[in-house]
């Protein structure tokens, strides 16, 4: 079992992944000094991005990377942004 996910679930999510038709972008923002909230989450994006090859995990730095931060509105971490493969 993983820390933040049963088996069930993951399973689960796994079938719901085999049927995107495209990849799913998940970008999140947090910075060097992440506090313990960003670290949890950013494990468990990683732990969905891991369930399939159509989910990919993208990290930016809200301060070094702030134009993209601006673009997706995004001023506070931890931040989760869902977007296609092609946003």
């Amino acid at each position: 079992m993983s820390k933040f996910m049963e088996d069930e679930v993951k399973k689960e999510l796994e079938g719901h992944f085999t049927k995107l038709d495209d990849k799913v972008r998940l970008v999140y923002f947090t910075q060097k000094n992440a506090c313990g909230t960003c670290a949890d989450q950013r494990e468990l994006l990683e732990e969905v991005a891991g369930l399939s090859g159509k989910v990919e995990l993208e990290v930016f730095d809200l301060v070094e990377d702030s134009d993209e931060a601006k673009r997706l509105g995004i001023d506070k971490i931890p931040a989760t942004a869902i977007m296609s493969s092609e946003d």
